[in-house]
Order: structure tokens, then sequence, then C-alpha cells
């Protein structure tokens, strides 16, 4: 039973979004703001910047106005998008495997949004920023 619980457990730590995926610094914000491309969901968007680098990463912050609501809406509309970016992270890969690193703030639009508009709407804006540059590089 205890053995159980501790395979539950690191399953459920090895799923999670590490701190070490979360873009911080004032310098990466004003960066990815000022120089990064925007992608329009229906009710979020990805502002993002792909860097060439030896040791590609993908951070991402997620970022939620304060006219959208009183805290505790924002800080749900925050978690919806961290679970939603954590399991379509992986579209892309193939980015990172080319050599770019990927610097992004997903972006809340709407207050009237649920789990699964921002569920479909993180996946659908993955997938547009990985065809959009794949296609370029070919």
């Amino acid at each position: 039973m205890k053995e159980e619980q501790n395979n539950l457990v690191a399953l459920s730590n090895s799923a999670r979004l590490p701190k070490s995926g979360i873009l911080r610094g004032k310098t990466k914000f004003e960066q990815l703001f000022s120089k990064g491309t925007t992608v329009h969901g229906a009710v979020s968007s990805i502002r993002y910047i792909l860097i060439k680098e030896e040791a590609p990463q993908q951070l991402m912050a997620f970022v939620v106005k304060k006219k959208l609501g009183k805290a505790v809406l924002r800080n749900r509309f925050k978690r919806f998008m961290r679970e939603a970016y954590r399991n379509h992270q992986a579209q892309l890969s193939p980015l990172l495997l080319n050599g770019f690193s990927i610097h992004g703030a997903f972006m809340a639009q709407s207050s009237s949004a649920t789990s699964h508009d921002i569920f479909k709407d993180c996946e659908l804006l993955l997938t547009k920023i990985c065809k959009k540059h794949l296609s370029e590089r070919a």
C-alpha cells in the first residue's frame, strides 16, 4: 500500500510543470513584449519569441489582467492555463529539436472562459506556433 502511494506521488510530480519552466525576470519580459510575436485564440493568446540556443528550453509565463475579475477568478484562470500548457507542451518539442528556445506568455483574454475553452485554445495556439515556424524552416 505504501509503495503504491509513493508511485502515485512520483507520477504526479513527474507530470508537473517545474518551476524552472516558468519565465521570470524583468529583462526577459521586456524582451518578450518588445520583440515577441502574438498568436490569438478565441479566449486566450500567446506572445512568444524564438531564440536559437545550444541548450534549448521552453519558458512560459501565465498572465491574467486585473480587469478580468477578482483575485480568486484570476488565480483560477492561471491554474487552468498552467494545466492546459503542461498537458500540451509536448507539441513544441519539434522546435526544441531544431535548436530553438521558446519564451512565451500565455494570456487570458475573456472572463467568461471555461476550463474546456482554455484547454482547446492552448492546443490550437501551440499547434499554430509549431506549424508556422516549421513550415518557414522547410
